[in-house]
């Protein structure tokens, strides 16, 4: 396993638009659907008609995989295809990821693995597709008769797979604003402002994913049966992901990331019931703590 590490500069900053479609897997059973409603008494738009699997593949499974798993790959720190993992990232608006200049190489190497592979399923799913469905169709007897088949090339049509990498819009220097209208340079000055908060406020995506950590982490240590290691651990993890993230290198952050790490002890540090309350109460604080951050960052 490949791990890409980076340094920051803001200006190094870009945005993957990674686009996906996939064809809908599920067909309803409209005659099962009428039977029940008129046994029942049900009146139909009260209960959702029984579904079924169009087609069921191995070749369709991993195609899915290769297309739902690419933004875990740019966002999440998974294991890429090509043994790469990055650093964890945050999203920009519209689903969109925020990436390192210095990452391109790999994540173009990951994109053009999944697309040759995906290339190579879709290919096999497409001269299979009559026999894949004859078979499905043949398993579900009776019911065949109420799936809607769709040809091949509307199935295979909606198989979507593209990136698209753009830059942040550049700051412009002050000496070409001043060449503009004072309506036009306020416009400008405001836009480059907006880029820039919006990717200050990406930082605040792990303060929340830490605080439903803690919140989970009160819940076990009051009101479990059990204390789980993996409770614990899980808030080093949480602190882990808060350091990676932390592209700006902004001091609240670390010092989050650092109480985090004070709080993921050995279970066998707390053995009775009063341990875990002290415990929790530390770890309410810390909780009360990141959310101040968090509403600092204006949510």
């Amino acid at each position: 396993m490949k791990t890409v590490k980076n340094t920051l500069a803001l200006n190094s900053v870009l945005i993957a638009d990674v686009t996906t479609e996939k064809p809908a897997m599920s067909r309803a059973l409209p005659e099962q659907h009428r039977l029940i409603c008129e046994r029942t008494g049900v009146n139909p738009k009260d209960v959702e008609a029984p579904k079924t699997k169009l087609l069921k593949c191995a070749e369709v499974t991993e195609a899915f995989a290769i297309i739902n798993g690419m933004t875990p790959f740019l966002r999440a720190g998974r294991e890429g295809l090509t043994g790469v993992v990055l650093t964890e990232s945050m999203a920009s608006g519209g689903g969109a990821t925020y990436i390192k200049a210095s990452d391109i190489p790999a994540i173009q190497q990951e994109f053009d693995a999944r697309q040759a592979r995906l290339a190579t399923l879709l290919k096999t799913i497409r001269e299979n597709f009559t026999s894949l469905i004859e078979a499905r169709l043949a398993t579900l007897h009776s019911l065949a008769a109420e799936i809607i088949v769709p040809t091949v090339d509307e199935f295979m049509g909606r198989f979507v797979f593209e990136m698209t990498l753009r830059s942040l819009p550049a700051s412009i220097d002050e000496s070409i604003i001043g060449q503009a209208t004072e309506e036009t340079a306020a416009r400008i000055r405001a836009s480059n402002a907006k880029v820039q908060d919006e990717f200050r406020q990406a930082h605040a995506q792990p303060v929340a994913s830490c605080i439903a950590e803690l919140a989970n982490t009160i819940d076990q240590l009051t009101k479990g049966k059990r204390l789980r290691q993996e409770r614990l651990d899980k808030l080093a993890s949480a602190a882990a992901s808060m350091r990676e993230q932390n592209w700006l290198g902004l001091p609240d952050l670390s010092a989050l990331a650092t109480k985090l790490e004070g709080l993921a002890i050995n279970r066998d540090a707390l053995p009775d019931k009063a341990a875990r309350e002290g415990h929790a109460t530390k770890v309410a604080t810390v909780k009360g703590e990141a959310e101040s951050l968090l509403s600092a960052f204006g949510i």
